[in-house]
């Protein structure tokens, strides 16, 4: 922003609601003069906010933006009604949202708080610019639009062909499609915390494609799955394997991992959601894809509501501009990135993995667009943790962050007499089963002591799902 010749201020949310006279003086500062005292070195007075450029117009309109989760529409609600409360004015607040699903959860909220009535709600929704404009003039304290959040059309779809040039051919290339697809079933199987996933694609028809041939490797792999069952599941000789003797533990073990990888195989689901275009069918048929199936289950099914609820079996979706903001699926872990981003929209798309989801460690994200240089960037702009921390971690560390939890809880048993390496040493019979039930009794109680140990034990197996 400051490139482009913006007065970029940067404030502390709790300042915001805390002192918004000044947060509004400080605005109007800034609005009336271009050159403000930051400029010379003296710290503006709220917050942490830093003037960083010259705003092009002194008549020019603000826009209040806050980063992803930060708690938007109770903030915007808290700001608005202590405005009304504590200043002079006769003032008007619009709230703007870029997809009905946001739209209708803000509007529920300013109705929650009683900051409108449910008819004054319903009444002030603007339906187009000229509704927008008729409400203005009215005397409304708050007023909500939508701008429609809109993918490329075939126009603007052939520009940023020639824009990105030869990197656009690179990531649709059909061979390194079929890559990318393989390594997708490859990585979504082998989850540990099986959430739901977005693979995020450059543009409609490349997500249509990468739908398919994801379709393809899956019932490949299903195929490869079932008949390592029916191998495992007969003897050497022959027969059939019904109730194994000790020896065969490790046959049923591997055969209780590949059914489970096959439960997943068979019963998930996958959609691709994009926006509609005119013409879309035929102009889909002219690259050799079919939309109209994509497009029908679009107008028929609540995709959205499947998607956010963890026991749909819709776990994988295929996207390209819609669901990257303003919409919350808390059990989405996995973000398969192949799209060139940067900055605002980059952050938005990433946010998409980091809600709080019970057994979810951490959100992942699986970049094969080669954007970890634009999201260090993005984050030092946008979304810097506590102490300018970055909240974004490569996995190598999650590995080592499982290696100490292990050797805590390994030296947390042998505090109690438990020696873990031993019992993993023996071999599978009486021995084995007698030391285990021997370790059980050590740790099981008091109560106290069977907490800590619960506590060693769900950090090692949290951090091993998200490793895996």
């Amino acid at each position: 922003m400051h490139s482009m010749g913006y007065t970029v201020l940067r404030f502390q949310n709790q300042s915001v609601i805390d002192y918004p006279e000044e947060f509004l003086s400080q605005i109007a500062a800034a609005l009336a003069t271009p050159t403000s005292s930051a400029r010379s070195g003296h710290p503006l007075p709220l917050g942490e906010g830093r003037d960083e450029g010259n705003t092009p117009s002194p008549n020019g309109i603000g826009v209040f933006w806050q980063t992803q989760g930060s708690g938007k529409s109770f903030s915007m609600v808290f700001f608005a009604q202590k405005v009304l409360r504590k200043l002079a004015g006769n003032w008007t607040f619009v709230v703007v949202t870029d997809r009905v699903g946001l739209d209708d959860q803000i509007a529920t909220t300013f109705k929650a708080c009683g900051a409108v009535s449910e008819a004054e709600g319903d009444e002030c929704h603007a339906e187009s610019g000229a509704h927008l404009r008729e409400l203005l003039r009215g005397n409304h304290r708050y007023v909500f639009t939508l701008i429609e959040e809109a993918e490329l059309d075939p126009e603007q779809e052939a520009k940023l062909e020639r824009e990105l040039g030869r990197q656009y051919h690179i990531l649709t290339r059909d061979d390194r499609l079929d890559t990318v697809a393989k390594d997708i079933v490859r990585h979504f199987l082998g989850r540990g915390f099986i959430g739901k996933a977005m693979v995020v694609s450059i543009d409609k028809a490349t997500a249509l494609k990468m739908h398919d041939k994801v379709r393809k490797y899956w019932a490949i792999e299903r195929k490869q799955v079932e008949k390592e069952i029916a191998e495992l599941s007969k003897y050497p000789g022959g027969r059939r394997l019904q109730a194994a003797p000790t020896e065969d533990a490790p046959r049923l073990e591997k055969l209780r991992e590949l059914r489970s990888r096959l439960d997943v195989l068979e019963t998930t689901d996958m959609a691709v959601v994009v926006s509609p275009a005119q013409n879309e069918i035929p102009q889909m048929k002219k690259l050799g894809l079919d939309i109209e199936p994509h497009r029908k289950r679009m107008n028929d099914e609540e995709l959205d509501e499947k998607f956010k609820d963890s026991d749909d079996p819709l776990r994988l979706v295929f996207v390209c501009a819609m669901w990257l903001t303003g919409f919350d699926a808390p059990s989405c872990s996995t973000i398969y990135l192949d799209k060139p981003m940067r900055n605002h929209t980059l952050m938005q798309t990433i946010a998409r993995a980091n809600r709080v989801f019970p057994g979810k460690h951490c959100g992942m994200i699986v970049d094969y667009a080669n954007v970890f240089a634009s999201l260090e960037k993005a984050l030092a702009i946008y979304g810097a943790g506590k102490g300018g921390q970055n909240p974004v971690k490569d996995k190598a560390k999650l590995v080592e962050d499982l290696r100490r939890s292990v050797e805590a809880a390994t030296v947390f048993c042998m505090s109690r007499g438990v020696e873990l390496a031993e019992i993993e040493a023996m071999p599978t019979g009486l021995d084995r089963l007698t030391a285990v039930s021997a370790a059980v009794n050590a740790l099981i109680s008091p109560d106290p002591l069977r907490r800590e140990f619960f506590g060693h034990e769900r950090l090692v197996t949290t951090l091993y799902q998200a490793v895996k």
